[in-house]
């Protein structure tokens, strides 16, 4: 199987049609007809089905486009690795980041690989674990700072270095005395939580509903961690915040801490990537790097 086929598969799974596909591996969409039948008659299976919003993969056909991204993001980045090394430079790396270990970890991490490894390019991509978590499958993101799933804990290689707790936190005018709260208290006011499937909205749901609660009422859903600390500053509201950021914030009194008697542990985060997957020097050294910013924390 030629790597145009497996990149075509790729990009019929992610943009749901034949037409869509063949530019991006530069053919005409008869001959990515003609590449994709070849295709499914090699492997003895249809690879898509057609249906109303689009081609569906088969079971067969995740499979191929799962093993075309991996491909396809392999050799792209070995392209980068090559023309950083010829121009002199010890290469590149796309590091992805969960928002909690950007001040504590990542940026010491960062700051030291720059003083031992100055020609090196870092590429930071910075979004919630379930988005990240597929760009480092595809290949897109060499290795991350965050949480793995239990579900797709068998897909990656994850190396534990602490674990986090979040913070209830309002807006830095209310942070001269945080009163203990109850759970119940707090359900009564507005939220600002990330969308249902996020790991810190699913925490919280869990907590409210452990001391027989429902969850509580969110009035704005946002992953973004500048527009909820936008309207913790404008509003009565209240959020949260992963420990070690919201005494960062509280520090430089962005926000204050609501103190409550119910933990809200997020569990352990670390690094991730790919398994099975060989790091390159230079992406070894950013871990061990890494690894040193969490033991001086």
């Amino acid at each position: 199987m030629r790597l145009r086929q497996l990149a075509l598969v790729a990009a019929i799974d992610e943009y749901g049609s034949v037409n869509a596909a063949a530019p991006l591996v530069h053919v005409t969409q008869p001959a990515a007809t003609k590449m994709l039948h070849g295709i499914e008659e090699q492997l003895g299976g249809p690879l898509f089905v057609r249906e109303p919003r689009g081609m569906v993969p088969t079971p067969l056909g995740r499979a191929v486009a799962l093993f075309g991204r991996q491909v396809v993001g392999d050799l792209s980045r070995l392209r980068d690795e090559a023309v950083g090394l010829a121009s002199g430079a010890r290469g590149s790396i796309v590091v992805g980041c969960t928002t909690a270990p950007i001040s504590s970890v990542l940026t010491p991490a960062i700051a030291s690989l720059a003083l031992s490894s100055p020609s090196a390019t870092v590429k930071v991509v910075v979004d919630s674990s379930d988005v990240l978590l597929p760009q480092v499958l595809a290949g897109r993101v060499d290795l991350m700072l965050g949480r793995v799933y239990s579900a797709e804990a068998g897909i990656f290689h994850f190396e534990a270095l602490a674990s986090d707790s979040l913070c209830i936190v309002s807006g830095p005018a209310r942070r001269a005395r945080p009163k203990l709260r109850s759970l119940q208290a707090l359900a009564e006011r507005s939220w600002i939580l990330p969308p249902v499937g996020n790991l810190l909205r699913s925490t919280v749901d869990a907590a409210f509903r452990a001391s027989d609660l429902s969850p509580p009422r969110v009035t704005v859903e946002t992953s973004s961690t500048i527009v909820t600390l936008s309207l913790l500053a404008a509003t009565d509201m209240i959020s949260v915040l992963p420990s070690r950021m919201a005494q960062d914030y509280r520090g430089h009194g962005v926000v204050s801490i609501i103190e409550t008697a119910s933990d809200l542990e997020l569990g352990p985060f670390g690094l991730v990537w790919r398994a099975g997957r060989i790091l390159s020097p230079l992406a070894q050294a950013f871990c061990m790097h890494v690894r040193a910013s969490v033991r001086a924390d």
